[in-house]
């Protein structure tokens, strides 16, 4: 089987669960493979071998492996020198390759993740928690408890797309979706693809707010601490810096499934690093491969959208079994857990 059929075949079963546990309660989701897509109306998806669709991520070899480098704002563009050892002339992208070519991984990997640039090395995460699957059939008990005496309302705070996404599902599903972003720092993918961003949240009620006020910001928390579902898409450092804690709300509202999407994970070792769709995917080892065996991207920073329809599932079981909970669903674990389906499929 090849990795895109792979993928699809996966996105299938990521489909049944999430219309499994959205119809307990809700209205059933249903998903096809346009939402592998920034397009929601394309009906193709071309890799481009060792170049990610958008050009800003980039698969290189390194002394000792395959490492995949994303450079997807202005901020890392001027980082490269620093990350290379000193100045350049010419295209960087071209002097990062030479020179990765000569180093070995980890050097690489530990001056860019310092740097503060999405970076990861192929196949580094695997499959470590098998707790955060879903099994396709719900117990017997799910969705029998206390019915819902209103619309689940879930508070958005999430950017770019898997968070997105996942609310995204939640208001299709029939809940209450409140899509909040800062006046001065509004969710940027608007910017990158309006008709995708348009796409992710539609039936969502907008609030803008000025997160230096007190007022706003403690209008927030309560929201937070009445809200059935929160999705997030900020690292721990991120969360911190606006006051939020989920542990904290959470200890305030016992029942919100807090959906805590990140690159790496929420907690650990790797909580504050970054991490974007193209490079996640192929730091969980979600690759294609050619005849050579060199690794290529599948689709366009695939690791978004099945982190995404993941995480929603992940949410509708909770809500049909009444659990509260923090959820950490990062895009590299995602994929990581993607592969490991698609490498039982080949053996």
């Amino acid at each position: 089987m090849s990795a895109r059929h792979a993928v699809e075949s996966a996105l299938q079963r990521l489909g049944v669960q999430l219309a499994t546990w959205s119809g307990l309660g809700l209205n059933p989701v249903t998903i096809n493979r346009s939402v592998l897509s920034r397009d929601p109306f394309a009906s193709e998806f071309r890799p481009r071998e060792k170049t990610s669709r958008n050009g800003r991520c980039r698969l290189l070899r390194t002394r000792d492996r395959w490492i995949a480098i994303n450079l997807p704002r202005r901020e890392d563009l001027e980082m490269v020198p620093a990350l290379l050892g000193g100045d350049f002339h010419g295209d960087p992208w071209n002097e990062i390759e030479l020179r990765c070519g000569k180093m070995e991984s980890h050097a690489v990997l530990s001056n860019a993740h310092l740097l503060g640039i999405a970076a990861a090395a192929l196949g580094e995460v695997k499959r470590t928690r098998a707790a955060v699957d879903l099994h396709i059939s719900p117990p017997d008990d799910a969705g029998t408890g206390v019915k819902w005496t209103h619309r689940p309302v879930v508070v958005d705070l999430s950017a770019l797309w898997a968070g997105p996404l996942c609310a995204a599902l939640l208001a299709q599903a029939g809940c209450e979706v409140v899509k909040v972003e800062s006046k001065s720092r509004p969710d940027r993918s608007g910017n990158l693809n309006d008709a995708h961003f348009q796409h992710l949240n539609r039936g969502k009620t907008p609030w803008r707010i000025d997160f230096n006020s007190s007022n706003e910001r403690l209008e927030l928390m309560n929201r937070l601490n009445t809200a059935d579902v929160i999705v997030t898409s900020a690292r721990r450092r991120g969360l911190e810096s606006l006051g939020i804690s989920p542990e904290a709300c959470c200890g305030q509202n016992p029942q919100a499934i807090w959906i805590a999407i990140t690159g790496h994970g929420l907690y650990g070792e790797n909580a504050n690093r970054i991490g974007f769709g193209d490079d996640c995917a192929v730091a969980g080892g979600l690759v294609a491969y050619d005849e050579s065996r060199t690794p290529e991207f599948i689709y366009d920073a695939i690791a978004d959208p099945l982190t995404g329809i993941r995480a929603a599932a992940i949410a509708f079981q909770a809500l049909a079994l009444r659990r509260g909970r923090i959820v950490d669903v990062s895009l590299s674990e995602t994929a990581g857990i993607i592969n490991s389906w698609i490498e039982s499929v080949d053996e």
